[in-house]
């Protein structure tokens, strides 16, 4: 049944990124992202390694009637070019009208055969896929509160977690007493740049969805772990800070990935001695990475477990999720060790 505005409706949004982008981003955005969660828990509409979900110009208006078809289009054309969200088109029939639409943090880790085993239960609705029941927003919003602390969730191969921007309050067309709002994994490279990279900046944060983009494909080329990269960058900056490098603070984020501002001679030639952190914040910085490695391998497995007998994909999602356990074990190993030493007592 196609999705009717009746009284009494409310959308949300995320304020995070109401600030960033606008509130009428946001909105779009925050829709956006609960029906990519939707499709990847029912491993549907998996294209060309993004979860996607479809719709059409006059759906969408009718999914928020407050804008006309041609302010829906201007919204998905300016999030598209600010490259908030990615439009392609993945019709099998040329005389379908929809858009296809995802978001960068839903790349999926490539899985043999995944996109032929989608075919069948990609377009189960020639509308778009946002026309099921109308949703109980109560609901929707005591869901979103298990998540309040974390601010993370997202998605990558599997994972839905860790997106900083993580309100699911905007189902707009289904009941989502059908679906089990699971914690799930994360993306590395997201995490990285979200909880390292972007946080060391305290001057101005500006084309956030850019400067992701720039940060995985600069860790693409250098070849190394997103963490470790996200940690070099977060050093440098910090260390020109404290230089108070002429016009430093005024740059922005993207002008300092595009220009491999890290490289720039005069800082790295600054003695690291100076810069090494002290016991006590190594072992700061430790706990609570194992309490996020903790909560991560607890988020994995509670979607693995959440995954329905019925889902095509079930082998290759859960094979995906086992994959993505199996490191985050290893780093806790690792950083319960390097804890151990320091404190040098057992933990």
């Amino acid at each position: 049944m196609a999705f009717i505005a009746i009284a009494g409706e409310s959308h949300s949004f995320s304020v995070a990124e109401a600030i960033e982008h606008g509130v009428e981003a946001a909105i779009v955005l925050n829709a956006i992202r609960y029906w990519l969660r939707k499709n990847h828990s029912d491993g549907r509409n998996i294209k060309s390694g993004y979860v996607w979900t479809y719709n059409t110009a006059k759906k969408l208006h009718k999914m928020f009637p407050y804008w006309s078809e041609q302010k829906c289009q201007r919204l998905m054309k300016k999030l598209n070019d600010q490259k908030l969200v990615i439009v392609a088109n993945h019709n099998t029939n040329k005389w379908v009208q929809e858009r296809w639409y995802t978001l960068p943090e839903f790349k999926i880790e490539p899985v043999d055969n995944f996109d032929e085993e989608t075919d069948n239960i990609e377009q189960e609705n020639s509308l778009s896929d946002c026309n099921s029941a109308k949703i109980n927003i109560d609901e929707c919003n005591h869901q979103k509160s298990k998540f309040d602390s974390s601010r993370s969730m997202n998605v990558h191969s599997s994972n839905l977690m860790n997106d900083p921007y993580h309100v699911y309050t905007t189902d707009l067309t289904t009941d989502l007493r059908s679906i089990q709002p699971q914690a799930t994994g994360i993306d590395p490279v997201v995490e990285s740049f979200e909880n390292i990279f972007w946080p060391a900046w305290e001057g101005r944060k500006i084309a956030h969805g850019e400067c992701l983009s720039l940060f995985r494909k600069l860790v693409e080329q250098e070849g190394r772990s997103p963490y470790e990269f996200a940690t070099e960058l977060a050093g440098d900056i910090k260390r020109r800070l404290k230089a108070r490098a002429q016009g430093f603070d005024k740059i922005h984020p993207k002008t300092y990935l595009k220009g491999r501002r890290w490289e720039d001679q005069l800082f790295a030639a600054l003695p690291e001695q100076s810069n090494q952190p002290s016991k006590s914040s190594q072992i700061d910085r430790l706990k609570g990475r194992i309490n996020e490695l903790t909560g991560l391998i607890r988020s994995e497995e509670g979607y693995m477990a959440s995954i329905r007998d019925d889902n095509p994909l079930r082998i290759s999602i859960k094979q995906s999720c086992e994959r993505k356990l199996e490191k985050l074990e290893c780093e806790l190993k690792e950083s319960k060790a390097k804890l151990k030493m320091l404190l040098g007592e057992d933990i």
